[in-house]
């Protein structure tokens, strides 16, 4: 099991995914997690990284729910390729086609808002989380 991006910006953006696990080029199956607690905090509040007892503690039944979205398994075929690289392929890998359609998918299905930040984003992710803006052009 890969985890391509990781997280989400208190669960309403969809940070960039990481290219590693499209890289074969083989099936993959997506899904999302979201949680809901009792009392509004998520776990992001906590420097941007989820402390699994936090989690635990404050995301499991009775003080909250965990929602489970499990997608089809994907399979690329020579169709996806014609449809989905061919208009594209002078611009970005097979790899990066794969990722950014099965990402677009998941921001559609799961209505999550296109985030441009990333993990690699360490500093600005953690802001971000806590709410404070981050500009990667501004800060290093």
């Amino acid at each position: 099991m890969i985890y391509p991006e990781g997280a989400t910006k208190k669960q309403k953006e969809l940070i960039q995914f990481k290219p590693g696990a499209f890289k074969a080029l083989t099936s993959v199956q997506p899904f999302t997690l979201k949680y809901d607690n009792l009392w509004g905090i998520e776990p992001q509040s906590f420097n941007g990284r989820l402390h699994t007892t936090f989690y635990v503690s404050t995301c499991m039944p009775p003080l909250g729910v965990i929602r489970h979205k499990q997608y089809p398994v994907f399979r690329p075929n020579q169709y996806f390729w014609d449809t989905h690289w061919e208009p594209v392929k002078d611009k970005e890998s097979q790899a990066e086609t794969y990722m950014r359609v099965i990402r677009d998918i998941m921001l559609k299905e799961d209505k999550f808002v296109d985030s441009q930040l990333s993990q690699d984003d360490q500093f600005g992710y953690s802001r971000a989380c806590i709410g404070r803006e981050f500009d990667p052009t501004k800060e290093a």
